[in-house]
This record gives C-alpha cells, sequence and structure tokens, in this order.
C-alpha cells in the first residue's frame, strides 16, 4: 500500500511534533516536509510534491486561508485540510471557497485528522464534527437552499442508494460504509456517484444539508 505524501504546516514546534508522531503511527502517512511560515513552505514546494498539506490558518507572515489560492496555483492536484484553533464559520467558508477540501481544529484527535487526510486525499470533503455542526447550522440559519432538488429525488433511489447516503450523512467514511455494509469500497464509491447525480449534488457537505432537510439525519 503506497504511503500518503503530507506536507504540515504549523508555526508550533510542539503542535508540529505532536500531529507528526500521531499520522506516523496511522501506517499510511508518510511526511515529506514541514514549515513554520508561508516562505519555508513555497521554498520546499519548488521540489517537494506532498499529495495533501495540512495547513495551520495562522501563520507569521500571512493567513493560511490566503495560500490556498497560491498552493493550488502551484500544485493544482494537491488536496488542503485546514488546520486552526477555532471552528470559526466565516474561517471554515472562506477556505472552502479558496480551494480547501476539509477543517480540522486542534482539538480534533490524532486518529480523526489521520482518517481526515485519507478521506481528502481520495477527494472527498471531511469535516470533524463541530465543524460540520457549525456549516449545517449556519445554512439552516440563512435558509440558504445550497441545492435545487425536489424532496421527490429521494424516492428515485434504490433501496441501498438510501441506506448508503444515510450511513455517508451521518458522517461514516466510504471504506467505513464498505466494512458496514460487507462490500467493496468501489461498489460504494459508485453508489455515491449516482446519488449525487439523482440528488444533482455534488459533494458531502451538500449531500448532509439535504440529509438534514428532508429529517433523514438530526444534527442534534
Amino acid at each position: 500500500m503506497e504511503k500518503i505524501c503530507v506536507y504540515l504546516v504549523d508555526d508550533h514546534p510542539a503542535v508540529r511534533d505532536g500531529v507528526r508522531s500521531a499520522l506516523l503511527r496511522s501506517g499510511f502517512i508518510s511526511i515529506v516536509g514541514e514549515a513554520d511560515d508561508a516562505y519555508r513552505l513555497f521554498m520546499d514546494l519548488e521540489t517537494v510534491r506532498p499529495e495533501v498539506i495540512l495547513l495551520d490558518i495562522g501563520l507569521p507572515d500571512g493567513s493560511g486561508i490566503d495560500l490556498i489560492e497560491k498552493i493550488r496555483m502551484k500544485l493544482p492536484h494537491v488536496r488542503i485540510l485546514m488546520l486552526s484553533m477555532y471552528n470559526r464559520i466565516d474561517y471554515i467558508v472562506e477556505s472552502l471557497r479558496n480551494g480547501a477540501r476539509g477543517f480540522v481544529t486542534k482539538e480534533t484527535s490524532p486518529s480523526r485528522i489521520a482518517e481526515a487526510i485519507e478521506r481528502v486525499h481520495t477527494g472527498e470533503y471531511f469535516f470533524d464534527g463541530t465543524v460540520l455542526d457549525a456549516i449545517v447550522g449556519k445554512l439552516l440559519e440563512n435558509s440558504y437552499n445550497i441545492m435545487d432538488v425536489s424532496d421527490s429525488a429521494y424516492a428515485t433511489l434504490t433501496a441501498r442508494e438510501q441506506e448508503i447516503m444515510r450511513l455517508l450523512a451521518q458522517g461514516n467514511s466510504v471504506r467505513k460504509v464498505a466494512q458496514m455494509l460487507f462490500i467493496s469500497k468501489k461498489t460504494v464509491e459508485n453508489h455515491r456517484t449516482s446519488i449525487f447525480k439523482k440528488l444533482n449534488i455534488n459533494n458531502s457537505v451538500e449531500l448532509v444539508h439535504y440529509a438534514t432537510r428532508i429529517g433523514l439525519i438530526d444534527i442534534d
């Protein structure tokens, strides 16, 4: 199994030490570089090609949020996972708008950060529990309809698709759903693609919002 190449960016050595140790214990992650500021990051990106960058928001020489677009211009295929002390909705929204694939806080457990890296690496979005609550809460508060789809679309899903949709909306990874249903990851991914197409949605955030709106899950 090939390891995921990860680059760490955080200005606190103790944080980097703790995260590095935890990620290396996962067995499927390789740390290819570290930086404590934006200058060092971009110097390294001249030669290092990470697949996922774990990026702190508060850096001495700039905001991690502002760096997202610059990083993606240099490495269009890299996945960026934001790391922050706070789950502020403005941080989350701006990070997503700029191209981040996920958002975790420094209170997130090491195993969840490793899971987040694995999931954004495969193209999924990932948000830790408190972060996801903040996103959905804001969407509901503003009555922000991110989908142009009627509830009748749910009825077009097969029984298996409805089951997989519910499990994914509850925050389970593709791998976890496959284990729970005793099917392959590829089968789950195929069902997920079909679900997104039938419901006219594009990502996991929209899936959670849809599932919440029709009462399939309860975020409380």
